[in-house]
């Protein structure tokens, strides 16, 4: 009787660790993820703050060690961990964090109740306040634009906001990339500007496809008919010619009706 063996996928070497330092409200953290080996089965990322652990996540392999694919999907899982830590960083808890939320909601409910001004106002002190972060910076920057008091303002300053996401979280920007993206089509929408506004939203959907507000975003906007002779560009003659074609009919058909 023939005996099935699983056979043990060798590396040549153990996959590196992530190593990421974060600053978040002038408070440095240390990210630190590294593979357990084969004895243990799981990832390890431990979060340091002046060289003390503060956090330790943890995440198993046994379930795919025999599989083929095993070091790549060992490899991302050890990133999408040290992202999650990452995220974790950025929305930890304490004085500084509560007031930064409170700045937040204090806008939302003047933008609820129509008030954008006062909206304006609360975010432009909340980024005087935290000038190094990138999330009210972004909400500053969609809303003064939603205002109507400088939409060019207002894209650069969500532009800006994504460069620093990008440059203050490298490996776990893509957890926060849809609200950065959103805020910054609808700074585009504010300015007329409804192809850049899509392609932000776009940009957003990539990083997280089921993102409610992107989508509900892209609904608005619909969808544009695809060409009547779709191997001609869409600017064509031809076709913009054609696409008058059904409502020329219809205006015929009403006149038709109406001598009746």
């Amino acid at each position: 009787m023939a005996q099935s063996v699983r056979r043990h996928h060798r590396r040549p070497k153990p996959p590196p660790d992530i190593i990421s330092t974060v600053t978040v409200d002038d408070e440095t953290l240390t990210v630190h993820t590294e593979d357990g080996g084969k004895k243990l089965g799981r990832v390890v990322t431990r979060i340091r703050r002046k060289g003390q652990v503060i956090l330790r996540l943890e995440a198993d392999y046994w379930d795919m060690v025999h599989e083929p694919d095993f070091f790549t999907r060992l490899d991302d899982l050890m990133e999408r961990l040290h992202e999650s830590a990452l995220a974790q960083c950025w929305s930890r808890k304490g004085g500084a964090a509560s007031e930064k939320t409170s700045y937040l909601d204090e806008s939302a409910e003047h933008l609820k109740q129509g008030r954008t001004e006062a909206a304006v106002r609360v975010l432009r002190n909340a980024v005087e306040r935290f000038a190094k972060d990138p999330f009210l910076l972004s909400q500053y920057g969609s809303v003064l634009a939603l205002a109507g008091r400088g939409s060019e303002e207002g894209i650069n300053l969500c532009r800006e906001a994504i460069r620093r996401l990008e440059e203050q979280m490298p490996l776990g920007a893509r957890y926060f990339r849809p609200a950065f993206y959103l805020n910054l089509g609808r700074a585009h929408l504010a300015a007329r500007d409804k192809a850049e506004a899509l392609k932000a939203f776009t940009a957003g959907l990539d990083a997280d496809p089921g993102y409610g507000e992107l989508l509900w975003e892209v609904g608005k906007l619909g969808r544009r008919k695809r060409p009547v002779v779709p191997f001609l560009k869409r600017d064509n003659p031809i076709n913009k010619y054609l696409g008058l074609l059904p409502r020329m009919g219809v205006r015929r058909r009403r006149r038709r009706t109406a001598a009746l």
